[in-house]
């Protein structure tokens, strides 16, 4: 893809198969951890849409952080945090990730955070 002039990947975590037990499997393994480490090594960042919100992504998150810190990640819409109740925990768990310099938030969707 790179020879073609892509620029960068997006990781849709609710595209990855369902697990019986409910929730999606993870994108930290298998064949989502290879291509985010391979993203690395070609410098493209992978862009990560959390439609349902930053919370129920974030560990798996962190692990890709963790196993391959010379990814950059993009974080659509902030995260999809907000400023509600339920939204604000979300919202203090994308500040934690400031500590993460190759963390990347694109601020879109601003409509969102009310």
């Amino acid at each position: 893809l790179c020879l073609k002039g892509f620029v960068g990947v997006r990781f849709n975590p609710y595209l990855w198969p369902k697990r019986e037990s409910g929730g999606w499997e993870s994108m930290s393994t298998g064949a989502g951890l290879a291509v985010y480490k391979r993203c690395a090594e070609l410098h493209m960042p992978v862009g990560i849409m959390c439609f349902q919100g930053l919370q129920l992504h974030y560990n798996d998150i962190l692990t890709l952080l963790e196993a391959s810190p010379n990814t950059n990640m993009i974080l659509d819409h902030f995260g999809f945090t907000s400023f509600t109740d339920e939204g604000s925990a979300a919202f203090q768990q994308l500040l934690k990730l400031a500590q993460h310099p190759q963390v990347h938030v694109k601020i879109s969707a601003l409509f969102r955070l009310q």
